[in-house]
């Protein structure tokens, strides 16, 4: 992690069983920015971004969901501590702790659907949103879900690790980079996580909400491209949608289009 970014204060807050940790980068009256990670990542995700719209007038908060990074359980974990619901409230939780009232939120894979799960009963707290590696709506076979728990026990997780590297990109600096932070999760957290994500609609959460929303589409990200349909028909149909798309990122577009992922975001955030 860049020295320039361990100046940023790492902070834990107590919430409902968990030790939640975040780091906040920036000046404390600044615009506030959280960059949420996807499943099986972390914060140090966003390590690089921190800096950059840190630098760019931003106050940055960069959290480790639960069962990631620095977040870990403090008592059992149930289900229902895994849930978009609950994930979300972690993320209400962490906001507070910071004294901060409303963020822009932006969100990779499970951070965005985090971000959207917020709408419906926080919208207040979200100043807009921005996601990438997301789609807004998923339909997985039951048996896909039901095999999964027991494929990542099987593998365990340094081949979950390797094999999940190799799913989100091409670029090799990429890879290695997910592979330390997908060696770093709660593999137990993450498997309760992933498998209740495997059957939602929160297309209608973005739909109702009136405030600025971004895609960034990877046009390599393979991973979500065949199920973009219906969200792209449902939210072109509306004022407050902008598509951009990142011709060479794949799953991970901050990482492997770092420059055309923080001039597309800060431009988007400016004309806010």
């Amino acid at each position: 992690m860049s020295s320039r970014l361990a100046a940023g204060k790492r902070k834990f807050v107590e919430y409902n069983g968990k030790k939640l940790s975040y780091l906040d980068v920036g000046e404390t009256g600044a615009p506030a920015l959280l960059l949420c990670h996807g499943l099986a990542a972390n914060g140090a995700q966003f390590a690089a971004d921190a800096i950059y719209f840190s630098e760019n007038g931003y106050r940055v908060v960069v959290p480790d969901l639960f069962g990631h990074g620095y977040s870990h359980p403090t008592q059992m974990v149930d289900l229902k501590d895994c849930s978009i619901s609950a994930l979300g409230k972690d993320i209400i939780a962490i906001i507070d702790h910071a004294e901060i009232d409303e963020v822009a939120f932006v969100g990779n894979s499970l951070g965005g659907l985090v971000g959207l799960g917020l709408m419906k009963s926080y919208k207040h707290r979200l100043s807009c949103f921005a996601s990438f590696g997301t789609t807004y709506s998923l339909q997985t076979p039951k048996l896909a879900i039901w095999m999964l728990p027991k494929i990542y026990q099987l593998l365990g997780k340094r081949l979950v690790a390797a094999l999940g590297a190799l799913g989100v990109s091409k670029k090799s600096e990429t890879r290695d980079k997910v592979r330390q932070m997908f060696g770093e999760c709660d593999l137990s957290t993450v498997i309760k996580i992933a498998v209740q994500i495997g059957n939602y609609d929160l297309i209608k959460h973005a739909v109702d909400f009136d405030k600025p929303i971004l895609f960034l589409r990877g046009l390599a990200d393979n991973s979500i491209k065949p199920t973009l349909g219906p969200t792209l028909t449902a939210m072109q149909a509306t004022s407050h949608f902008k598509l951009v798309d990142l011709p060479d990122a794949g799953h991970c577009a901050n990482l492997d289009s770092p420059e055309m992922f923080r001039s597309e975001l800060l431009r988007f955030l400016q004309a806010i």
